[in-house]
């Protein structure tokens, strides 16, 4: 014999991802025109905008202060958490015809992670366009150190460009977390975070 029971709500919520019950509220927030999308590695938003609008009304507050304090207020619906907010570190503004285009990157340990972070558009208004990413929750990996030496590295990456020439001159060496290696014809090689599979 076959045995069933009914579902409750406590069983949904135990089979939805982490969020995703914010994420419904968020897009009926936005209205029908919400246009939210997922990030199936991170399981954080790539991307929220609203096809018919904006995601905030005007401000006169700062453009950061307006991104952060949006993400801060909805972080369940991007995955995220309030560590991970208040890690994330602002590195570049612009303003392009009247529309402010902001950036911030994601670092563990000091080590700046190359595919995680947040970018979002304010208008002059104070009115959040749009946020994009992905950002990381819980950004770590299990290892920083590098299993390969700059110079190997720089080597292969000038291979990669078109010069196999394997002779590089090292013309500093910087301590700190990313340790900044310069070479003497311009280039650079540093650590960062690169994501694989499920992790950094």
């Amino acid at each position: 014999s076959w045995r069933s029971r009914s579902s409750s709500p406590s069983d949904t919520e135990a089979t939805s991802p982490p969020g995703e019950t914010e994420r419904q509220q968020l897009r009926d927030r936005l209205g029908r025109f919400a246009a939210l999308s997922m990030d199936r590695q991170t399981g954080t938003l790539r991307s929220v905008s609203r096809l018919d609008g904006f995601l905030t009304g005007p401000s006169e507050r700062d453009g950061a202060a307006i991104v952060l304090g949006y993400v801060r207020s909805h972080a369940s619906a991007f995955g995220l958490d309030a560590n991970d907010v208040e890690g994330l570190s602002l590195v570049d503004r612009d303003f392009v015809q009247g529309i402010e285009h902001l950036v911030w990157e994601q670092r563990y340990r000091g080590i700046p992670a190359a595919d995680a972070g947040l970018k979002a558009a304010v208008l002059g208004s104070g009115r959040l366009l749009n946020v994009t990413g992905p950002p990381a929750a819980d950004l770590a990996a299990r290892s920083v150190e590098p299993s390969v030496s700059p110079i190997d590295a720089y080597v292969v990456a000038r291979a990669s460009g078109g010069d196999p020439s394997a002779s590089v001159n090292v013309e500093s060496r910087q301590g700190g977390a990313e340790q900044v290696t310069r070479f003497s014809d311009g280039g650079r090689a540093s650590l960062t975070l690169y994501r694989a599979g499920n992790g950094y």
